[in-house]
């Protein structure tokens, strides 16, 4: 007898596919579920689709790293920066190297990182010449 429910799954251990998990409440995993199983298609699939949807909705990648690098130099600037008041020698090669742990973590590529990184530093390099 074939499963009615069953679902052909994507190849999984390929190069360009990474796992991303969350913790989801179990209400929404059953209605996913129940819906992954109604449109005859994988989770993964489902998730696919969804992400795409969402970024195809948001800003474009240099919009974002830009943004970033923003609120990295405004945290730097406002609570970081080494003042005579204050007792810190977090040096600015350091901050830049918490931030690069903190992408990887995240699991940036990175490329994507070293972009990041270089734009905090040209804006970095602005603000010094003001």
């Amino acid at each position: 007898m074939k499963n009615p429910f069953s679902i052909p799954s994507e190849k999984k251990g390929e190069k360009n596919y990474q796992f991303i998990g969350a913790y989801v409440p179990m209400d929404l995993v059953e209605r996913f579920t129940l819906l992954s199983l109604f449109y005859g298609k994988t989770k993964t699939k489902m998730v696919t689709d969804l992400i795409r949807k969402e970024i195809s909705k948001e800003e474009d990648v240099e919009f974002i790293i830009d943004s970033l690098a923003e609120r990295a130099l405004l945290e730097w600037k406002s609570n970081l920066l080494p003042q005579k008041s204050k007792k810190t020698n977090l040096k600015f090669e350091k901050y830049l190297e918490g931030i690069k742990e903190f992408l990887l973590r995240r699991g940036l590529l990175s490329t994507t990182i070293s972009l990041i990184i270089k734009t905090i530093e040209e804006k970095h390099e602005e603000d010094q010449k003001q």
